[in-house]
């Protein structure tokens, strides 16, 4: 059940949100990073986020260009391959679903820099940046559940 029409996903893509899908504490896999905000490259990996029922703890990275950002009841967020020193509030995202299937968030985003090159270190490494999500798959109970339930 992939929402967005414009963006098409490659066949190893859509194996890992199957395999994720087929989790019974997953309720949500969303598609979100450079791929979907038109700035990818070359480069670029694919980046999930996975709304589950259970928290997320601290596991290896299993595939070498999909991160897995996973989000549990508490709202602790951690992706694949990071130690809990690096887990975050899913606050922090401020998620707004604009329509069914899509979402804006405030992400995070590295700064580019030249290697060999001085530069100022009063500048930050990172900035927050309006971003676009896109839904990849929602549990069927989920879909079933009114927005004012609980």
């Amino acid at each position: 059940m992939f929402m967005d029409n414009n963006l098409t996903l490659p066949e190893h893509v859509h194996c890992v949100i199957n395999d994720l899908a087929s989790d019974p504490s997953v309720r949500e896999i969303w598609l979100i990073g450079s791929q979907v905000n038109g700035s990818a490259s070359t480069a670029s990996d694919w980046d999930l986020l996975v709304r589950s029922t259970r928290e997320p703890e601290a596991t290896s990275r299993r595939y070498a260009d999909i991160d897995i950002i996973w989000s549990g009841p508490s709202g602790k967020t951690l992706a694949e391959g990071q130690s809990d020193f690096y887990a975050f509030p899913f606050d922090d995202f401020q998620w707004v679903e604009k329509e069914d299937g899509i979402a804006q968030f405030l992400g995070r985003k590295s700064a580019e820099l030249d290697f060999g090159v001085l530069h100022d270190t009063s500048h930050p490494s990172q900035y927050r940046s309006i971003q676009k999500a896109v839904r990849a798959w929602r549990a069927q109970e989920a879909r079933d559940r009114k927005p004012n339930d609980s």
